[in-house]
């Protein structure tokens, strides 16, 4: 135990000085904060901005207008409103077209855009002229926006805004990108140091002193806490954002309960064991720091899978194919956190993908640490998967690979 604890805390304390961990702590967060400010300015501009008209003329090519009104300017054709419009009598103007009641379309005219103030006030001088006839005591506004969403969630009996559920629906999405950045992050250093120490003949010295298993759960117990580091750090500047931010009604919906935080941080301790393994495997196996990350490319795309069906998520997050991969070890925890704002996961799913992941680390990581003892002395030969599967069996002694795997390899 003290081998593994001496690996682990030299891991740690080795990969939390390098400035790639600084920048994806600290440097990550603020970036992604930036771009995201830089968003919601420039949507608020384009809402806000435009030519808010306080002249406003129109011409009617079909009787609906009947109702006077000093704001509003009728004129005989376009060419009279838009003399008008050059000479800044009026400010924006619209045509109602024959076709209005078939289409509802109404063109308008102006030097630059349209201020949404300003178009929502046509479309109201339009209902008020259209309702003039009709006997109701309904207001315009009700019978333009005659719906206002509320939702109502069931499974935490709280009530929230259209605002507020694109932030419900957010933060679990970037929780997930988190995770898979923060598993990336770790397991791509553990990977990295393999093939390093492997390729400088570090690790013969390392293994008169250390056994392999010693030295595999070392790496992975130092790493894993420096990703759950990462995870903490970047909660915390989260929470913190959301209380700066209480303001803005689409944080409203903003909530993370500590059921869900649990749950989160089980599917990523599982998860980057499971990852981490095979990515230690990979670094043990292969004979170059470029081979290796191809092949850690292939296995992160397996995490990845949800983000490829978000569309079916939004429009059925009940699918067949979601509780499938909410099953599947390499893609359970982002399914989870992807599924959990859009619908209620019972908790007999949850647990039993828990289990499943559980079985699936555990299975793994005794396979690959079979693997990873093998490989770690091999040099200048790449073992077929039929070699592997003969030393996940324990048929091949350590760090040979049997002549007839090499022929087989040479014919290859």
């Amino acid at each position: 135990m003290r081998n593994i604890w001496l690996v682990a805390q030299q891991e740690f304390m080795t990969n939390i000085r390098k400035r790639s961990f600084l920048f994806a702590v600290f440097g990550v967060p603020v970036l992604m904060g930036v771009i995201f400010a830089i968003v919601f300015f420039v949507q608020i501009q384009a809402e806000e901005g435009g030519i808010v008209a306080e002249n406003i003329g129109f011409v009617e090519q079909l009787e609906v207008i009947s109702l006077e009104s000093e704001t509003y300017t009728e004129f005989n054709n376009i060419d009279t409103a838009t003399a008008a419009l050059d000479a800044e009598e009026v400010d924006v103007f619209f045509v109602v077209t024959p076709l209005y009641f078939t289409t509802g379309e109404v063109p308008l005219y102006s030097y630059g855009s349209v201020s949404a103030e300003t178009r929502r006030a046509i479309r109201v001088f339009l209902v008020e002229n259209l309702t003039s006839t009709i006997q109701t005591d309904a207001p315009p506004e009700r019978l333009i926006d005659p719906v206002d969403s509320i939702l109502f969630l069931e499974n935490t009996q709280r009530e929230l805004s259209f605002e507020g559920m694109i932030g419900l629906f957010i933060v679990p999405i970037l929780f997930a990108i988190v995770l898979l950045m923060a598993l990336q992050l770790s397991s791509t250093f553990l990977m990295s140091g393999v093939v390093e120490e492997k390729s400088n003949h570090i690790m013969e010295i390392l293994i008169t002193s250390i056994t392999p298993y010693q030295l595999l759960a070392g790496k992975l117990l130092g790493l894993g806490t420096l990703g759950l580091i990462q995870i903490g750090i970047w909660l915390i500047m989260g929470v913190i954002g959301v209380q700066f931010g209480g303001d803005f009604e689409f944080l409203s919906g903003v909530v993370m309960p500590i059921d869900f935080i649990i749950v989160t941080l089980s599917y990523f301790v599982l998860t980057y064991f499971l990852y981490s393994s095979l990515l230690a495997g990979i670094g043990a196996v292969v004979g170059s720091e470029q081979e290796s990350r191809t092949y850690a490319g292939i296995v992160s795309m397996l995490l990845a899978i949800p983000f490829f069906f978000f569309s079916v998520l939004i429009l059925n997050p009940d699918s067949p194919i979601f509780t499938f991969m909410l099953f599947f070890p390499f893609t359970s925890g982002m399914t989870y956190m992807m599924k959990y704002p859009f619908t209620t996961i019972p908790l007999w799913q949850v647990l039993s993908s828990l289990s499943i992941l559980a079985v699936s680390t555990f299975v793994v990581t005794w396979a690959v640490a079979k693997v990873f003892r093998w490989a770690l002395l091999l040099y200048g030969k790449k073992p077929n998967p039929l070699t592997l599967w003969r030393v996940i069996r324990g048929t091949e002694d350590i760090g040979v690979i049997p002549a007839q795997s090499t022929d087989m390899e040479a014919k290859a």
